[in-house]
């Protein structure tokens, strides 16, 4: 548990792949002091990248979705983060 406190917060709207890869990097190493703030209106967001790979049927459409609430409790995602998911 992290007990630095919280000095600076961060604020993400939308909770797409970039904001996603993001806060994975943060998760992993995070600097001390900082609170994210996620605002989006949506548990799941799509990794467009795959999008191609839906449409030629490689990829389920369940397949391409990230669960941000899921992957804010995955250690080594971004769960070591003190973090706000507002939706």
């Amino acid at each position: 548990m992290n007990t630095t406190p919280i000095a600076r917060d961060l604020v993400l709207l939308g909770g797409g792949h970039s904001h996603v890869l993001l806060l994975r990097m943060l998760g992993m190493n995070p600097i001390p002091g900082l609170q994210v703030t996620l605002i989006t209106p949506d548990v799941l967001t799509a990794y467009s990248g795959m999008l191609p790979g839906v449409v030629s049927g490689h990829y389920s459409e369940k397949e391409i979705h990230i669960d941000l609430v899921v992957n804010s409790q995955v250690p080594d995602s971004f769960a070591q983060l003190p973090m706000i998911l507002i939706r």
